[in-house]
């Protein structure tokens, strides 16, 4: 995962995987979005963190928290790295 600010106060993460096509879940929850994939609109600011997690069949789960600071910063994931086989 990879985290970007956006316009002043929304920001946007890019996910994406290898291989492609994983199921994207954020703060729990599981979404209907598959990698590769730009969540937008998302709040910014210090309390606005994000738990991602990638699940692909054979692979073991990817999971980072994402925070989305204010206009300028980013922090939490740099993301790219991947999951080994989980079986």
């Amino acid at each position: 995962a990879r985290a970007a600010t956006g316009a002043a106060s929304r920001g946007t993460i890019e996910l994406h995987s290898d291989p492609e096509g994983a199921h994207i879940w954020i703060n729990d929850a599981p979404t209907p979005h598959r990698t590769p994939y730009t969540l937008r609109d998302l709040a910014t600011g210090p309390d606005a963190r994000f738990r991602v997690r990638l699940t692909a069949e054979g692979y073991a789960p990817y999971m980072e928290e994402v925070a989305l600071l204010t206009a300028g910063a980013t922090g939490g994931g740099t993301g790219r790295r991947g999951g080994g086989r989980g079986r």
